[in-house]
């Protein structure tokens, strides 16, 4: 499951969680805890996202000027 599947599923735990049946006192303690866990995941998920695998980009040793350059 990716990480944008697992913030969705919280998302819509945390809006619904009022509707469960819950006390008072366990819904805010269900909702901070969902909270600090989308958070932690959005977190992990922007710390990723600058990440580029250089091993799957092309080399390229030398690049002959374009057609456009020469005139």
């Amino acid at each position: 499951m990716s990480k944008r599947q697992v913030i969705m599923i919280l998302g819509v735990l945390v809006s619904i969680i009022q509707f469960l049946g819950f006390t008072d006192a366990w819904s805010k303690y269900l909702t901070l805890i969902l909270g600090i866990v989308i958070v932690g995941v959005a977190y992990k998920m922007a710390k990723n996202a600058n990440v580029v695998d250089t091993k799957a980009l092309p080399y390229i040793e030398h690049k002959s000027p374009s057609i456009s350059e020469n005139k």
